[in-house]
């Protein structure tokens, strides 16, 4: 079953759509992201300073209006409308309507494009489904030795945190060490990175109020006993440790 399996690389849409959704935002940054959004929109079609209440309330609206999708499909939806892409014809304007326009267009353009590898993807969750154990092993292995090889090459580790686990789980990244010993390990290359972090973006210097709002989200969040990003960051330095003991 293995040798059937195909792994079939995400189109742009899909990327896009998977990015961070708006009603995944804190509140503070949800509206700092829209409204640079918005300036862009603007700039980008052509809008001269105008009506501000109306740009206002159109980024009030798509607060409300428009939370399960990301910045990067309205970006990427306005991009297309720019290039002709779409039926309705590109003009400089932009408000709630041309707006509420250009977005049904997109999603419904995102739909077809993406159809052919969705199928795909559910035929290939099907079959997954199906894997023994061991075909499950098989795989993993397969790709972290692609992941190896692509590291040799470019110094980068795709999805670091989920190969990061399951070689933990198998006990492939102790070397050695005893489980306490690994543990101890584990947990101090994490505060370490923790540490790191925190000084990096307390020493930052924000170019813009957006990114001053950015930057103070996620320190909020290192400072947090459990902090996502420390943790992934933390994993991402340990595998990399582990595929730097194999070039040899």
């Amino acid at each position: 079953m293995i040798q059937s399996l195909q792994i079939y690389a995400k189109p742009e849409l899909v990327i896009l759509s998977e990015k961070k959704k708006l009603r995944e935002y804190r509140e503070e940054e949800q509206t700092a992201a829209v409204g640079k959004m918005v300036y862009n929109l603007l700039l980008l079609l052509g809008v001269k300073d105008g009506n501000t209440e109306q740009h206002n309330a159109l980024g009030n609206h798509i607060i409300r209006a428009y939370q399960h999708t990301t910045i990067e499909q309205i970006e990427k939806a306005f991009e297309l409308f720019i290039s002709g892409t779409f039926k309705i014809k590109p003009f400089q304007q932009l408000n709630a309507v041309v707006f509420g326009n250009v977005m049904s267009e997109y999603l419904e353009y995102e739909k077809q494009k993406t159809k052919n590898y969705r199928l795909k993807i559910q035929e290939f969750k099907s079959k997954a489904t199906q894997m023994t154990e061991q075909e499950k092993d098989q795989l993993m292995e397969e790709s972290i030795q692609q992941a190896i090889q692509h590291y040799k090459q470019t110094g980068e580790i795709e999805m670091a945190a989920n190969k990061y686990d399951w070689l933990d789980l198998k006990g492939k990244l102790q070397e050695g060490l005893t489980t306490e010993e690994w543990n101890a390990r584990k947990r101090s290359k994490y505060l370490l990175v923790k540490h790191r972090l925190i000084a990096a973006y307390e020493g930052a210097k924000a170019s813009s109020k957006e990114q001053k709002v950015e930057f103070k989200n996620i320190l909020q969040e290192l400072q947090e006993a459990k902090s996502g990003k420390a943790i992934v960051q933390s994993k991402t330095e340990l595998l990399e440790d582990y595929f730097n003991s194999l070039k040899s």
